[in-house]
């Protein structure tokens, strides 16, 4: 029996299949055993678990964590990979390949989530995956990108996703991965991602606050009675109200950059009562 590495296992399968990987999907394989057992260790798996792995491409880790666990759902939108990781799979009972759009498919019941995110995609894939009830993610982002995830006020990298991010989950990057853990290579260093879904007690609503981010981060350069008077200008408010409402409004000075989820969650009932709603 060969006693193969992981990236010649994966070079002997997509050879074997006649696999040509699609750059526009993103299609990079973790193959450091290292780092796949990092992932593994992160996510503390144990035999109650139903794990959604999202990418799952020839399966490194799904064979890998098949064993630790009561079920995984592995999904992979391409074809090709989705029949090859069937065949990887057949003796594993408790794996279940799904052969769709991660963006677009529901996802069956789960309490941990593994992923190597495609990069091209990273940012609504987050959300949606947040849109779920679920324990722990050990998720595998690009390096730039997973540093504008746990980004706090005042940071360079502080943004819409930042706060978004923060308002649904705690997040944290638990290592640092070279380009070359990965087959084939990308142009990009990774990120382990550490995220915990929390239930934030606010005083507006998640989705009030999140709507007000939107709104003004694209200005977040700017002082706050700027970036809101572009946003209720957007929103039609007449001049009277749009004079009361900057008059007293908290933080006016402070930079967009620099508010704070308290802050942005006070600005936001500041102005749900002016305007009875956004």
């Amino acid at each position: 029996m060969h006693n193969y590495s992981i990236l010649e296992e994966t070079k002997r399968i997509l050879r074997e299949n006649n696999v040509w990987l699609k750059k526009r999907l993103g299609q990079s394989f973790i193959v450091d055993p290292e780092y796949i057992s990092k992932q593994i260790q992160a996510g503390e798996l144990d035999k109650n678990d139903a794990v959604l792995e999202i990418g799952a491409g020839v399966g490194n880790l799904t064979v890998k964590i098949s064993p630790l666990v009561k079920k995984i759902y592995a999904i992979e939108l391409d074809h090709n990979l989705a029949e090859i990781l069937r065949k990887r799979v057949a003796a594993h009972n408790n794996v279940e390949v799904l052969e769709c759009d991660a963006l677009k498919c529901e996802y069956p019941q789960f309490n941990k989530l593994i992923a190597n995110i495609p990069y091209n995609i990273a940012s609504p894939l987050t959300f949606k995956i947040l849109s779920y009830k679920f324990e722990l993610g050990i998720l595998m982002y690009q390096f730039e990108f997973a540093k504008r995830l746990i980004a706090k006020a005042g940071d360079e990298n502080y943004s819409r996703l930042s706060v978004n991010t923060s308002l649904k989950a705690d997040v944290q990057i638990i290592d640092f991965v070279h380009r070359t853990a990965f087959y084939p290579k990308p142009r990009v260093d990774s990120a382990l991602v550490k995220i915990v879904p929390k239930d934030i007690k606010l005083n507006s609503t998640v989705e009030e606050i999140s709507q007000v981010v939107n709104e003004i981060f694209p200005y977040k350069n700017k002082k706050i009675h700027s970036a809101i008077k572009h946003y209720m200008n957007k929103l039609n408010v007449n001049k009277e109200t749009l004079k009361q409402i900057l008059s007293d409004i908290p933080y006016s000075e402070v930079r967009v950059r620099d508010m704070n989820i308290n802050m942005l969650d006070e600005l936001t009932t500041y102005i749900l009562n002016k305007i009875g709603g956004i």
